[in-house]
């Protein structure tokens, strides 16, 4: 569930930029508000951990990893839009799963996965991970 949401939260450059810019425009600040995305990714991560698929020792850290380079695509998708459409996000999340500790290949196979039909966005980041 980590990585989908990861995905559609990139995706949201493509899907709904006004969303992509404010949370682009808000920067990191965005891990400390009490609702949201942060807090949400944060409980996952740790989630991860305690299921034995996330192997990074410290949830918090490894979130501002993730998130930055979430925001990174959000902003190259302001920047320059015909680099970043919804297949681009792949790759990134790719590399976001291998550094919370997901093997490569497993990381590869989950970020690209088919992702789910876009009116299904909103109620992928909100609920909670699953690691079955």
């Amino acid at each position: 569930m980590f990585a989908v949401s990861l995905r559609l939260s990139a995706a949201l450059a493509s899907t709904h930029p006004e969303i992509a810019a404010f949370a682009a425009g808000s920067d990191l600040g965005l891990l400390g508000a009490p609702c949201g995305l942060g807090p949400r990714a944060l409980r996952d991560v740790r989630a991860g951990q305690d299921a034995g698929r996330f192997t990074v020792a410290d949830a918090e850290v490894a979130l501002s990893a993730v998130a930055g380079g979430l925001l990174g695509v959000l902003r190259l998708r302001e920047r320059q839009p015909a680099r970043v459409d919804t297949n681009v996000v792949d790759e990134p999340t790719d590399g976001c799963l291998r550094l919370l500790g997901v093997s490569a290949i497993e990381a590869r196979r989950l970020a690209h996965r088919p992702r789910p039909a876009e009116t299904t966005w909103s109620m992928a980041l909100s609920a909670p991970a699953s690691f079955s």
